[in-house]
């Protein structure tokens, strides 16, 4: 094994693993793309958990849980 270029080898192994679950063959530069494009930048993350909570809590307390039975809220 060459100690100098196994960190590199194995990084493009992960990343080639990657695009194939991502359905993109072995074309890791695709993935990284498509990943940097789905997912929000580290400084909205707050803001994008702060509105899937609102959402949640409307989806709850409007009565879409358990058929429209919201007694149990009480």
């Amino acid at each position: 094994m060459d100690t100098k270029t196994y960190p590199v080898t194995h990084s493009e192994a992960e990343w080639r693993k990657v695009a194939a679950a991502l359905g993109l063959g072995t074309d890791w530069r695709a993935a990284l793309e498509r990943i940097k494009r789905d997912h929000v930048d580290p400084g909205a993350q707050p803001a994008l958990i702060a509105e899937q909570a609102y959402e949640a809590i409307d989806f709850v307390t409007q009565g879409l849980v358990l058929g429209g039975n919201r007694d149990w809220l009480q």
